[in-house]
């Protein structure tokens, strides 16, 4: 009841605290999951990022840090998609979408040279994947029409061996006919 007694001794006590957390600020991965901890200090070590966020100026220091903290994890599972990227149909699908975040996260001071050079490396593998499979799709459809002509060819064939055969059955059919009368 003491506390209740005294609410200006209660506000003070929360306002320094509140104090207490201003004056140190959370590192920005303290948030995270300790998963997605683990991937954000894997990524920010592989690619160090000293990002300026200047288009964030005009918001409040809060504002500014929840944004802050959703661009580094969007950062996180961008790097997490192109580590990730297996089918090249879908990556291609996807280049243009890839590029515009690239962009976006540059605009914010990101450092993406080397993103940049992977999603490169990705869609000129991804393109040369597609003209493989074009190939072997062109391969596959002259094999099937080659086939059906050689199906075609072998049953002129056996047409033509057929006739023949025939043409002989008539001649021997006449020739033992004429066989036949001279024996009389």
């Amino acid at each position: 009841m003491a506390s209740s007694s005294n609410p200006s001794s209660q506000s003070t006590a929360s306002s320094d605290v509140s104090m207490e957390f201003s004056l140190i600020p959370p590192h920005r991965s303290s948030y995270l999951s300790p998963e997605l901890k683990v991937l954000d200090d894997q990524v920010f070590e592989q690619i160090p990022q000293i990002p300026h966020f200047l288009p964030l100026s005009n918001f409040s220091e809060k504002i500014k840090q929840g944004i802050k903290l959703g661009l580094d994890l969007s950062f996180v599972r961008f790097v997490q998609k192109l580590q990730n990227s297996d089918d090249p149909s879908i990556f291609l699908d996807q280049l243009e979408n890839h590029t515009t975040e690239l962009d976006d996260f540059e605009h914010m001071g990101y450092e993406v040279t080397k993103l940049r050079v992977r999603l490169n490396v990705l869609r000129e593998k991804a393109e040369q994947d597609l003209l493989l499979r074009l190939q072997i799709d062109e391969l596959e459809e002259e094999a099937t029409e080659k086939a059906a002509k050689a199906k075609i060819e072998e049953i002129r064939v056996v047409e033509m061996e057929k006739v023949k055969l025939m043409e002989d059955a008539t001649r021997n059919s006449i020739e033992f006919k004429k066989s036949s009368k001279i024996i009389k």
